[in-house]
């Protein structure tokens, strides 16, 4: 299910949701970067917090992706 204009995805046990879409999202701590490579030139996130290329291996899973396709978990 997709709602708010595709900001929010819902599937099984799961909810993935932009942190705009959120109140209050400056107290949400991040634990990862994702997409990471697709990340702009004079980006530079050098917080120590792991980067992965597309979605963790255990959130793809979670969700019962193969994490080929970005955007996939909003189907």
């Amino acid at each position: 299910m997709v709602s708010g204009g595709g900001r929010v995805s819902e599937r099984d046990k799961s909810i993935i949701a932009w942190a705009g879409a959120l109140d209050q999202a400056e107290e949400l701590k991040p634990r990862h970067h994702i997409f990471a490579k697709d990340e702009l030139p004079w980006l530079h996130l050098e917080d120590g917090l792991p980067r992965y290329e597309l979605f963790p291996q255990d959130v793809l899973e979670s969700l019962g992706l193969d994490g080929t396709t970005r955007g996939e978990h909003l189907k």
